[in-house]
């Protein structure tokens, strides 16, 4: 790599006029900036001026070029790389995907049959419950729920199951959408009924499902509006930023997804800069298809502007790889997963290739970049034909470039005519690592050579792009697809699919200068935007990360969990994690199991967590972020609530085990400090200013509990019985409340605490949905408590009123502390994603006030 030093040559190719002196500068010092330049040179300074980068060099060249007054950001070393844009992405719908029911990760049928039911008790009869996007390759099974097993946990309620084009139904779905033994689909239509072979009755699964299954609205349905919409859409770009999300692509807009976008721009909330892909549908005749892209090629936005621009047309061309319907050149081969039963069945093609030739001859002598949706690698090769054939026939194409989206399974051929012509590919590194397994085991090693081949792309000169095809959910790593771009990055680096011993043709690796390209400058050459963003270089607009650590030399394995510092999106932070109320993450996720709780931070700022790689462990974060395992609890033993007394010395409450233990952070010595065998299972602690433990006791299986008062000493003392799933505990900084909150029951309880027990119980707060969890107080009294199943933590007063609610972009949030230098950072344990969040807030915790008073 080499040292850079690059100035702005205030020519009349970058402005018209030499910026004015007093324009305020920020200088950006002592960093690795990593610039993903023609070169990839690294400099350790650089200037933004007026939005863009003015100069990127030594700090010296820095220093000296700024104007006089300028602001001097130190960084510390930090990393810093182009602002990361995703090429593929359903923002508007993904942002209300769970707008009225959350929806969890599913690992099996059973999960799925699971929630098919919690929805069904919560319905009114005849009521649709739809699904989308479960991906079946993505279940142990590999298989859809069957139209039988839905009948059973719904048999009052049709359901749509929907993969892709795909979709699996139960028998009152069938029969309200008029499918039976003797139905068919109508003419021209590529829908097909999977059927029994021995009775030729419906068996749910319908391919291209698309115009015949009749799903009616639900009665109990909420209904987003427009302004629900935009809100959810500010929420999505915040978290896009989160992950260092400074660009993305949006690919099969419609005209009210564009009102959003719009919206958003003009109230000042637009925080990446949106390159859009109108939708269009393949059907009809020609000439009407002509008509509907000239109308979007004279759409409004059709402008080029920095923030929002109209500038693709995208149609499908086949189907999906994970529903058995992607386009191939060789027969699918028989499978049960997919329901295929045809041993010619090579998948689906949606248009003839010489229509598909004219719409996109059309749609580029509009300047219009033409995309399709192509998976196959008869797909693909059907797409770049038809590339090929206008640019030998009609005009040159490369200035165009037009585009394949997805292209999974490529050829070789395809390849060289792609890089021939100047056709320029969109791959999202996801689908490797969540659908490499399933499809080895259908496909086998040898059909997979061309499975997202990069290291070839790049040789062979074709602009790859790396996107993630976000399509629902919030969550880098938790949404479908994952849009955490170091995640991919790291799919590139390694081909490493999950539930998989090695990876899938490593030959096909590419290096960390080609993955940063990926989502840098490759991207912005796809969006038609290298000259303006994808390098950190004089006269760009200074959109760029800075990381928690060197991307370039931090060992393979950490590159998916690098955390994001601050991203800013010229040159002004739209994401900074020390901001109040900004949310970033503190630890890997599925650094714990599921069991990970009880956080709890010592004097020296370290945090602890219980389950740490494994049951029965603690693990140690650093105030720098480094997390290890601390030690390993006793045989028998493991952890939840952890709590600090004011000598510092750990009391865990051991659930296994029936037991408080006490650990000495200096020797790391253990020992029962207290244990009572009625105990059904200590879970959090709370402790008093006097140094007094109380602990909640939760019977889940009868849906009670108890409460318990331990001594200094260690003697423990029955609090209450009797009562509800107790579960999150908390005393007030004064000592005279205690605060308990019981799970199942969704309610807050307050009661006065004295030397001779508690009394005067009052309901704090109920909740109609979501269970309860673990609670801290501020040093003003304020309680933190988290939602489990809600994805939010709430600020409450201590009279109950709810002050803030803080939303996660993880969905069951178990338990929380404070900590930090000033005892105003709150870390959040969470489930969904095993890991550990953090939050800045306005007042730190009471308990950290106990270190700080010696």
């Amino acid at each position: 790599m080499k040292f850079l030093t690059l100035f702005v040559f205030l020519t009349s190719a970058l402005c018209s006029q030499a910026w004015p002196q007093e324009v305020s500068d920020r200088v950006f010092v002592d960093g690795n900036v990593v610039t993903v330049d023609e070169n990839f040179s690294v400099a350790e300074a650089f200037v933004v001026r007026n939005g863009r980068f003015a100069l990127v060099g030594t700090e010296e060249e820095a220093t000296e070029f700024a104007a006089e007054g300028a602001e001097k950001v130190d960084l510390q070393g930090a990393t810093v790389i182009p602002g990361l844009i995703d090429t593929h992405v359903h923002s508007t719908s993904a942002a209300m995907y769970e707008f009225e029911n959350r929806v969890p990760s599913f690992e099996t049928v059973k999960d799925v049959l699971a929630y098919i039911k919690q929805r069904a008790d919560a319905a009114e009869e005849g009521d649709w419950i739809t699904m989308s996007q479960v991906f079946i390759t993505r279940l142990e099974e590999r298989r859809f729920p069957t139209r039988e097993e839905m009948d059973r946990v719904a048999p009052k309620n049709p359901v749509l199951f929907r993969t892709g084009p795909d979709a699996a139904v139960n028998s009152l779905a069938l029969e309200l959408s008029g499918i039976d033994k003797d139905y068919q689909p109508p003419e021209g239509s590529s829908t097909r009924v999977e059927r029994d072979p021995e009775t030729g009755e419906p068996t749910g699964i319908i391919r291209s499902h698309g115009g015949v299954v009749k799903v009616t609205p639900s009665r109990k349905s909420i209904g987003a509006d427009f302004e629900d919409r935009v809100e959810g859409m500010k929420k999505l770009l915040a978290d896009y930023n989160r992950v260092g999300l400074t660009g993305l692509a949006d690919r099969n807009v419609s005209d009210s997804s564009i009102r959003i976008y719009q919206t958003l721009k003009d109230r000042g909330e637009l925080t990446c800069r949106s390159y859009l892909y109108h939708g269009l549908s393949n059907r009809g005749e020609l000439e009407d298809l002509k008509k509907k892209i000239d109308k979007i090629a004279t759409h409004p936005l059709r402008e080029k502007d920095d923030m929002l621009w109209v500038r693709g047309i995208k149609i499908f061309l086949d189907g999906g790889m994970l529903t058995g319907s992607a386009y191939m050149k060789e027969p699918w081969g028989l499978s049960e997963s997919y329901g295929i039963v045809d041993p010619e069945y090579r998948g689906v093609r949606y248009v003839e290739p010489d229509k598909l030739y004219e719409m996109a001859k059309y749609a580029l002598s509009k300047d219009m970049q033409f995309t399709a949706h192509a998976v196959g690698d008869a797909g693909v090769e059907t797409l770049v034909n038809a590339y090929s054939r206008i640019a030998e026939n009609d005009f040159p194409i490369r200035d165009h470039r037009p585009c394949v989206t997805h292209c999974n399974f490529m050829s070789l051929d395809a390849i060289d005519k792609m890089a021939k012509y100047g056709i320029v590919a969109d791959l999202q590194p996801a689908w490797l690592w969540l659908d490499g397994s399933t499809l080895t085991h259908h496909f086998g090693d040898e059909r997979l050579t061309w499975f997202q081949p990069y290291k070839t792309l790049f040789e062979k000169g074709v602009v790859v792009g790396g996107g993630s095809d976000h399509m629902q959910k919030l969550g880098g790593v938790r949404s479908v697809n994952p849009y955490n771009p170091f995640l991919g990055m790291w799919i590139a680096l390694t081909r490493q699919p999950k539930r998989m011993d090695g990876p899938l043709h490593p030959e096909q690796k590419i290096t960390r200068e080609e993955v940063l390209r990926l989502y840098t400058i490759n991207n912005a050459f796809i969006t038609f935007s290298e000259a303006d963003r994808g390098s950190i270089e004089p006269g760009k607009l200074a959109d760029f990360v800075i990381l928690d650590r060197d991307i370039l030399e931090c060992p393979v394995e950490d590159v998916k969990d690098i955390r994001v510092k601050q991203t800013w999106l010229g040159g002004k932070t739209v994401f900074d994690r020390e901001t109040p109320w900004t949310i970033s993450s503190w630890s890997d996720k599925g650094a714990f199991t599921s069991g990970i709780e009880g956080p709890a931070c010592d004097k020296e700022g370290n945090l602890y967590v219980v389950n740490f790689g494994e049951q029965g462990t603690i693990g140690k974060i650093s105030p720098q972020g480094e997390a290890e395992l601390w030690v390993k609890l006793p045989e028998g033993s493991t952890g939840n609530g952890i709590r600090f007394d004011a000598d510092g010395q750990m009391y865990v409450a051991d659930y296994t085990g029936h037991n408080i233990l006490k650990i000495d952070p200096a020797t790391k010595e253990i020992i029962v400090f207290a244990h009572e065998p009625k105990m059904h299972q200590p879970n959090d602690l709370a402790i008093g200013p006097d140094g007094t433990l109380y602990a909640s006791d939760p019977d889940w299986k009868n849906g009670d509990g108890a409460l318990w008062r331990i001594s200094s000493s260690g003697e423990v003392t029955l609090l209450a019985d009797g009562k509800g799933t107790t579960n999150g505990i908390e005393v007030s900084p004064d000592g005279k409340k205690l605060y308990v909150a019981e799970s199942k029951q969704r309610r807050i309880l307050s009661y006065d605490l004295s030397e001779d027990g508690i009394s005067n119980e009052e309901i704090l707060i109920e909740f109609e949905d979501h269970l309860l969890d673990g609670m801290r107080c501020d040093i003003d009294g304020n309680l933190y408590v988290t939602r489990h199943g809600a994805a939010k933590v709430l600020k409450l007063s201590p009279t109950g009123e709810i002050l803030r609610t803080i939303e996660l972009p993880g969905g069951m949030p178990s338990n929380l502390c404070f900590g930090g230098p000033d005892g105003k950072t709150l870390y959040i344990t969470e489930v969904e994603n095993r890991e550990v969040l953090r939050i800045r807030v306005d007042k730190p915790g009471w308990s950290v006030s106990m270190f700080q008073a010696e």
